[in-house]
């Protein structure tokens, strides 16, 4: 859906944790990957930052 969108420069994504997100430095490989039985990467993004908010904002 966001391929078809060429003019986006950024996209957010959110999960509801009280941890901050670590798993990646700004700057690395972002994939998004089906679950099993599939196991296929179907896309990826460049990581730019994190941050943790109140669920009132998110």
């Amino acid at each position: 859906m966001l391929r078809g969108q060429p003019d986006l420069d950024e996209v957010n994504f959110w999960a509801p944790s009280a941890a901050n997100f670590r798993a990646l430095q700004p700057g690395e490989l972002f994939l998004f990957k089906l679950h099993a039985p599939r196991n296929l990467i179907v896309g990826g993004g460049i990581f730019a930052y994190a941050n943790a908010l109140p669920c009132s904002l998110a």
